[in-house]
């Protein structure tokens, strides 16, 4: 069966040979997609049901001249901490995308780099990571502080890292390599960045 892809202003991306048992990977490989920018998803509408999950082209009742709906939407995404882990959840569907294991002690904070493609976590153990958002691998561990690192923050342009913690110091550290920058004394228990 042939269906259309269209914007949402309805400008056609594609015609497509397609099968009622396509999935919606298999939709979106048959044709050339618009670039995504970091932090947003392609959702397939046609009218108000979603081509998503395991529903088929069949399942949502499209048939053969159908008008199918691209859309490039913002992924709403959180990160929480629990022990000593932290998870990445869809706030929209309320489910648990990535969960980031690898602290030893309780995870005591956790936030989104400003571009939502990194994780920082601060932990009883000492130590602060950085994950990538969308894999939940450890790409650095932040070593250097004497006791529990209680509050941690990427810059706004991301490239540098400010952790705190109960040995009463500050430590800036570059994003990219972990490398620690300078040490505050007498810091507090807060971590912020001028915006």
């Amino acid at each position: 069966m042939r269906v259309s892809v269209v914007t949402c202003g309805g400008r056609e991306l594609a015609a497509v040979e397609a099968e009622l048992s396509w999935l919606l990977g298999d939709l979106l490989a048959a044709f050339p997609k618009p670039e995504v920018p970091a932090g947003h998803e392609l959702r397939i509408f046609f009218g108000e049901a979603e081509l998503c999950g395991a529903a088929t082209l069949g399942e949502i009742e499209v048939r053969s001249g159908s008008e199918l709906t691209l859309v490039v939407n913002k992924r709403r995404r959180m990160v929480t901490c629990y022990k000593s882990v932290a998870r990445i959840w869809d706030a929209d569907l309320g489910e648990c995308l990535r969960t980031l294991e690898g602290h030893q002690g309780y995870v005591t904070s956790a936030v989104f780099s400003v571009d939502g493609q990194q994780v920082l976590t601060a932990s009883d153990d000492s130590t602060a990571k950085i994950w990538a958002a969308d894999s939940g691998e450890c790409l650095r561990t932040l070593v250097g502080h004497q006791g529990r690192v209680t509050s941690a923050v990427f810059s706004g342009d991301g490239q540098q890292v400010l952790t705190v913690s109960g040995d009463q110091t500050a430590k800036f550290w570059a994003a990219d390599s972990g490398e620690c920058l300078g040490t505050l004394r007498r810091a507090g228990n807060k971590a912020s960045f001028a915006p």
